[in-house]
């Protein structure tokens, strides 16, 4: 059995792990894309705020487009670094992305993952059709 990291990709990014022993270890938190967009104008004197739309290069070529890179690409790859980070601790685990962002990271992350945007709402269904039962 493998260990598990679930994100949870919504308005913060959160990891939770789960040894292959089925022991939580704990997590991390961190900003959602949408949070650090808003973050880097609301925290700043001239920065605008930008809108999120699919990126043309890794770099940007101006303030928007750097903004959207620092945004939208650095919280894809902080969730490749947390992976990495996790795999290199733990060995071979299933990551399992889901929440309202997991779309937009799924098809663009190099690792295999699992993805259902849904999956507390399915999670809470099954529980709630078990105990009908």
């Amino acid at each position: 059995m493998k260990g598990c990291l679930v994100i949870d990709a919504g308005t913060c990014i959160t990891y939770d792990f789960i040894d292959s022993e089925g022991i939580y270890h704990g997590g991390n938190i961190a900003p959602g894309i949408n949070m650090r967009l808003k973050a880097m104008f609301t925290f700043t004197e001239s920065l605008p705020l930008v809108e999120r739309k699919n990126l043309v290069s890794p770099i940007g070529k101006d303030t928007n487009s750097s903004l959207l890179t620092g945004g939208q690409l650095g919280a894809m790859l902080e969730m490749e670094g947390f992976i990495k980070l996790y795999k290199d601790k733990f060995g071979p685990l299933n990551v399992i992305l889901t929440g309202g962002d997991a779309n937009y990271f799924a098809n663009k992350m190099k690792t295999k993952i699992f993805v259902n945007s849904n999956l507390v709402l399915v999670g809470l269904n099954q529980i709630l059709n078990y105990n009908v039962q």
